[in-house]
């Protein structure tokens, strides 16, 4: 990544209901200096330069910690592992999403929730080509 972008960072799908609640319920732990949650479709220089490397948000979220990237299922298990215990929601995701063989079993049945639920919505993927911020 480029020094343009945070080294602690998540980037997730804002338009997808399911993604907007998870990020409302998660709590993560304030091990990570500067750590920022952002919307990918407000984000698309981001979006472009993660799709560079080979990562696809429309595939799962992305989670970069000091700069090392985590995509997916490996992103669902290290967000797991760095959240709180606070609440029954971060418990239960926790529990099993902790575990990497589960994390790699479950998330992609999330993965076509979203894109069912996008669907169902009228929305669309979010297009790495399109470099204009929502709202521009």
């Amino acid at each position: 990544m480029t020094p343009d972008f945070p080294s602690n960072f998540l980037l997730y799908d804002g338009d997808c209901p399911f993604c907007n609640r998870y990020m409302q319920k998660v709590r993560l732990e304030r091990a990570l200096a500067h750590f920022v949650m952002m919307n990918a479709r407000d984000a698309p220089a981001l979006v472009k330069a993660l799709r560079g490397v080979g990562l696809d948000i429309n595939a799962g979220m992305i989670l970069s910690v000091d700069g090392k990237l985590f995509h997916g299922a490996e992103c669902m298990q290290r967000l797991a592992l760095m959240s709180t215990r606070s609440s029954w929601f971060n418990k239960l995701t926790a529990s099993i999403f902790s575990r990497p063989r589960a994390a790699r079993i479950l998330y992609p049945l999330l993965v076509t929730g979203r894109n069912a639920s996008l669907y169902l919505l009228g929305r669309g993927p979010i297009d790495p080509s399109d470099d204009t911020p929502r709202g521009s």
